[in-house]
């Protein structure tokens, strides 16, 4: 049905029920590759080039998922110096290696993605309004793959334990299938397309109509 700037939305059925699943790719234990220069593709292009998509679990506790996060984008802040934070230390070799800048704003990009999708999820499952698009359930430890031996394309399985594909969640939505909120509000009248002012007609003599006098 549509991407967004950290994961993709489906349309797909939970016990017969059309829905919208949005399958969320904001992995926390990725890694920017520093022998590769820090290059990659974003969240939304691995979910739609992948034939398993590239995701991961946010925590089940939803406020648990939020601190999480939190914590980790606070190491961004260590004694002001960002790159101290990105490199893993190790104890046998006190040579650490060198981050480019480019790495460094994907590391941060990662956590402020990770982030994003927590609050949402939390925020979905807590609102409950007849004019608010409802939440129906989340699912964590779940992978996305395709579906080859039925009619639907991708297909939402809980990962075993000899999976290696990485874990992805999916929050599961009410379906709304009357097209975008901008093409309803100008279907149903309630704006319109603006239209340049055009010029009112002079009156005669361009006086007013008095005639001069």
């Amino acid at each position: 049905l549509g991407h967004g700037g950290c994961g993709l939305v489906f349309r797909g059925l939970m016990h017969g029920l059309p829905v919208a699943v949005k399958v969320f790719d904001a992995s926390p234990e990725e890694e920017v590759d520093v022998d590769n220069d820090g290059e990659g593709d974003n969240g939304a292009e691995r979910l739609r080039m992948a034939t398993s998509t590239t995701a991961t679990s946010l925590a089940p506790a939803l406020t648990g998922a939020v601190m999480a996060v939190e914590n980790s984008s606070s190491h961004f802040n260590n004694n002001n110096n960002p790159s101290t934070a990105l490199v893993p230390s190790s104890p046998k070799d006190n040579a650490l290696p060198t981050i480019t800048p480019q790495q460094q704003q994907q590391k941060q990009q990662r956590i402020r993605d990770l982030l994003r999708g927590a609050r949402e999820l939390a925020v979905s499952l807590a609102l409950s309004h007849p004019h608010i698009v409802q939440c129906y359930s989340y699912f964590t430890r779940v992978v996305l793959e395709q579906n080859r031996n039925a009619t639907s394309e991708y297909r939402l399985m809980f990962r075993g334990e000899d999976c290696s594909d990485p874990l992805c969640a999916a929050l599961v939505m009410e379906l709304c299938d009357y097209g975008s909120l901008d093409s309803v509000l100008t279907a149903n009248g309630v704006f319109h397309p603006v239209m340049a002012a055009i010029p009112a007609p002079l009156p005669p003599n361009g006086n007013g109509g008095n005639g001069g006098n």
